[in-house]
């Protein structure tokens, strides 16, 4: 009986050790990130808006209040500091892919079209329109700038029944890859990045996801990665390294049993994680420098398995994000 009770409580201890740490957060950022964000916000808000078939749908403005929630989520995301978010922000960027069209408007027009046609010069001033006049093969067309805070489809609808208009349509098209899925709860906002490679002109063949819940005081709770494995850096998506330590070197690269590290900086203490490309931490090391001036270490990773990791150094007030492969 004894035993038992033993064995009971070491799994009530390994459930509670199982469960996802909630890390708090902000939802502020600086005008850079939020502007950055603010795009995929609004594509979010619009997938609601027409997946729920709100009244918004018929509406040129999209109401703040259903950007301003997801954007708030998304921020949270990019303030806390685990290896999951560095995955989804720093190494593969994930935004949202434009499922809902966003921007630009072309129109086909004839000779009855003229630009001082009272609708349209309304139209273009009450949403800071801009217009160009093309002409291709023998046809004429005109090409709306449209900010992308707006929702295309009613601005179509109206510019399609302006006389001298042929027809009116999207001037985007949008492949498959990277994309970012939102579900607003009670409780909480749930984000699910993913990253996805193999033939994406025709249709992605792999993805791999990342889970987060956002609650509404903005704390973060990581909840799992999951799906394809192994995803590649492609060029166009390599790692974006924030170098903010003088004189860092990595070596060898590619590594087989030992990896070392050197760089100047007069911090007295330095974090060094090592995540796979899942976002999983595979090491954590915290080293005091004492403020010399100097890092030097080597590090053993002969037990890790083949392929891409990543090495992240940080202090508070510094990080810096290296690439290594491990062969």
């Amino acid at each position: 009986m004894k035993a038992l009770n033993i064995l009971l409580v070491f799994l009530i201890l390994s459930l509670t050790s199982l469960q996802a740490q909630i890390i708090p957060s902000s939802c502020e950022a600086a005008d850079s990130i939020e502007e950055d964000y603010f795009i995929d916000a609004t594509q979010l808000a619009l997938r609601k808006i027409f997946e729920q078939n709100l009244p918004e749908k018929d509406s040129v403005a999209i109401p703040a209040a259903h950007v301003d929630t997801i954007l708030d989520a998304m921020i949270a995301v990019y303030n806390i500091d685990i290896p999951e978010r560095d995955s989804v922000i720093d190494i593969f960027r994930i935004y949202t892919k434009h499922s809902i069209p966003m921007g630009d408007i072309i129109a086909r027009i004839n000779q009855s079209f003229s630009f001082s046609n009272p609708t349209l010069a309304s139209l273009m001033s009450k949403y800071g329109i801009t217009a160009e006049f093309l002409t291709i093969g023998l046809n004429d067309y005109v090409l709306f700038g449209v900010s992308k805070k707006y929702n295309m489809h009613p601005l179509i609808e109206v510019i399609s029944a302006i006389q001298g208009v042929n027809y009116a349509e999207t001037n985007q098209f949008q492949l498959d890859g990277n994309n970012i899925e939102s579900t607003i709860y009670p409780d909480y906002v749930e984000l699910n990045y993913s990253f996805a490679w193999g033939d994406c002109m025709s249709g992605c063949m792999y993805r791999r996801y990342w889970e987060f819940k956002v609650y509404y005081d903005c704390s973060v709770e990581f909840v799992k990665s999951y799906g394809s494995t192994d995803p590649p850096i492609p060029p166009s998506l390599s790692l974006k390294e924030k170098i903010d330590f003088e004189e860092f070197n990595l070596f060898p690269n590619p590594a087989y049993n030992e990896l070392s590290f050197t760089l100047n900086d007069n911090s007295s203490n330095i974090t060094l994680e090592v995540f796979d490309v899942s976002g999983k931490q595979v090491k954590f090391i915290q080293y005091s420098n004492s403020g010399n001036g100097e890092f030097n270490y080597s590090m053993d990773i002969s037990h890790l398995n083949s392929g891409l990791y990543f090495c992240k150094f940080s202090n508070r007030e510094k990080r810096v994000i290296k690439k290594f492969v491990k062969e």
